[in-house]
C-alpha cells in the first residue's frame, strides 16, 4: 500500500466536502493543487518552469470557484462555499478575491499538501519506534500526544521565509528591514536546550514548546483540521496493520525536494489486516510486489515481515 497516496486522497477528499466541492472533479482539483504546491517553495517559485504552470492552475482553479459560488448564491447547501457566498447581516458577503484566496491557497493548497505529507512523515517515524506503537495500541488515549510529539519529531513544515519589518537585532546578529530570514522551525523542534533528549520519539513528552504548528498570529489556520485527519488515518492504521514498516530505507525513499515541505513521493507499507485473535495468515504477503523483485536485486533493501 502506499501511504502517500492514501493519503492524499484523504485529505483531498476532506477538504473538498468542507467546501463544497464536487468529489467528481476530484482529479481536476489534485491537478491544480499539485501545480499550485510547488509556490510553497520559494526557490521553485522563482522558477518560471513551476511559476507559469502554477499560475495557470490557479487562474482556473479561481474561475471554477467563482462559477460554483454563484451558485451557491442561488442554492446554498451546508459548505464553506455557500457561507462565503451568504450575504451577512448587511446584506454583504465575503469579498470574492478574499473567498479565493482563503480556498486556493490555505484550505486546498496549504492545507492539502502539508497534512498528506505529515501522516506519510508520522508512519516513518512510527515504523522505526515500534514500542510507540505498541504504547498506542495499549493506550489509545494518548493519541492526541502522540500526534503532537510526532508533528514535533517528524513535523512537515520545515521552514518558514519572512521579513524583517524593522531593523533588529537577533543573538548579537544585526538584521536590517527588509531583510528576507530563513527560520527553521524544523530545526528548533530538535533544540536541546528546549527539548530532553530531542532525537528521542517520546509520546509522554510536553511538547507545548514546540513550533510544529507556528505560534500566536503566526498560528497555522488549518492545524485542528490536520490534527483531526492525521489522528484519524494514524488510529485506522495502527489498528489494522499487524505492523507498520516501510519496504525502502528511508534514505531511499523518493522525495519531492520541496525544501518547505518534507515528504515521500512514495511510501510503501505491506498491508496485512489485524485481526482479533493472534491467527496467523498465511495467504498475507510479507511484501510487495515492488519489495519482492528488488529482493533479487538488492539483499540489502529493508523487507518487512508482517504477521497477525
Amino acid at each position: 500500500m502506499d501511504v502517500t497516496k492514501v493519503a492524499r486522497q484523504f485529505t483531498l477528499a476532506a477538504l473538498m466536502r468542507m467546501v463544497g466541492l464536487p468529489l467528481s472533479d476530484f482529479d481536476q482539483i489534485a491537478h491544480w493543487s499539485d501545480l499550485m504546491g510547488h509556490m510553497l517553495d520559494p526557490v521553485r517559485g522563482m522558477d518560471p518552469v513551476y511559476r507559469e504552470p502554477a499560475n495557470q492552475a490557479l487562474s482556473e482553479l479561481i474561475d471554477y470557484l467563482q462559477t460554483l459560488m454563484e451558485i451557491r448564491r442561488a442554492d446554498p447547501l451546508d459548505d464553506v462555499l455557500s457561507s462565503f457566498a451568504a450575504p451577512n447581516e448587511r446584506g454583504q458577503s465575503l469579498d470574492v478575491r478574499d473567498a479565493m484566496g482563503l480556498i486556493t491557497r490555505s484550505m486546498i493548497n496549504a492545507g492539502h499538501s502539508t497534512t498528506t505529507n505529515q501522516i506519510g512523515n508520522n508512519v516513518i517515524a512510527l515504523a522505526q519506534h515500534p514500542d510507540q506503537v505498541e504504547i498506542l495500541r495499549s493506550k489509545p488515549e494518548l493519541m492526541s500526544a502522540a500526534i503532537e510529539e510526532l508533528f514535533r519529531f517528524e513535523g512537515t513544515g520545515q521552514v518558514t521565509v519572512r521579513v524583517a519589518a524593522d531593523g533588529t537585532e537577533i543573538c548579537g546578529t544585526p538584521i536590517p528591514e527588509g531583510q528576507i530570514m530563513w527560520a527553521f522551525e524544523a530545526s528548533a523542534n530538535r533544540d536541546p536546550s528546549v527539548f530532553e533528549s530531542p532525537d528521542t520519539l517520546d509520546f509522554a513528552r510536553d511538547t507545548s514548546r514546540s513550533l510544529a504548528s507556528g505560534g500566536v498570529v503566526h498560528y497555522c489556520l488549518g492545524v485542528s483540521l490536520s490534527r483531526l485527519e492525521t489522528e484519524v488515518a494514524l488510529d485506522r492504521m495502527i489498528n489494522r496493520v499487524t505492523d507498520i514498516a516501510i519496504l525502502d530505507e528511508v534514505h531511499d525513499l523518493p522525495r519531492d525536494g520541496n525544501i518547505i515541505i518534507r515528504g515521500a513521493k512514495e511510501l510503501l507499507i505491506p498491508w496485512c489486516k489485524r485481526t482479533a485473535h493472534p491467527v496467523v495468515q498465511k495467504n498475507c504477503s510479507s511484501r510487495s510486489p515492488r519489495a519482492r523483485s528488488n529482493a533479487s536485486v538488492d539483499p540489502k533493501r529493508r523487507r518487512a515481515r508482517l504477521e497477525t
